[in-house]
């Protein structure tokens, strides 16, 4: 007599094979969703005010393109920047510049004259500091409320330049272009 044999299959393999390839799967999802973060939402922290003082609560909410330099861009790249916007017509121009050595980061806003607004970046994202910036700027998108400081004039000193802040940004939204 040929005996034929047939496999039993052992149910508690099947659970187990399942079970590990699930465990599998949710460990590299976990993996990969808590990744740093490479743009986006920027989380939430205002400026600190000297004394405590409340930050004034009037504030105007913006979004649009801007750059953002490391360092104090040169008067050629500035030059070239401006060439792209017609501040005649009401558009705005922004950057950002990021003082490495510093670990500070402010904004300039140039609106319908050549007379900047220079704005204290409140929370400029860790994620953003880590991007490889070219010298010509990195174009992104930003959003974030202007607030005025809690103190009338805030002076900052960089190296041979000083910076004296009337305005504050708290981003909401920082993303590559």
């Amino acid at each position: 007599m040929n005996q034929m044999k047939i496999p039993i299959k052992n149910p508690l393999a099947s659970v187990l094979k399942v079970s590990v390839a699930a465990l599998c799967a949710l460990l590299a999802g976990g993996f990969f969703s808590c990744s740093k973060r490479l743009d986006g939402e920027v989380p939430n922290k205002p400026c600190e005010c000297p004394g405590n003082k409340p930050m004034n609560a009037s504030h105007a909410k913006r979004k649009g393109d801007a750059y953002i330099f490391d360092g104090y861009p040169s008067d050629e790249i500035r030059e070239k920047l401006f060439s792209h916007y017609d501040l005649g017509k009401g558009e705005f121009v922004y950057y950002f510049v990021v003082e490495r050595k510093y670990d500070f980061v402010w904004m300039v806003r140039y609106e319908s004259s050549m007379f900047p607004d220079i704005i204290k970046v409140c929370n400029f994202p860790d994620f953003a500091k880590a991007w490889e910036i070219p010298e010509e700027g990195l174009k992104v998108n930003f959003a974030g409320s202007f607030h005025r400081t809690c103190e009338w004039m805030t002076l900052y000193v960089f190296e041979e330049r000083e910076l004296s802040f009337s305005t504050e940004i708290v981003l909401t939204q920082l993303k590559k272009k």
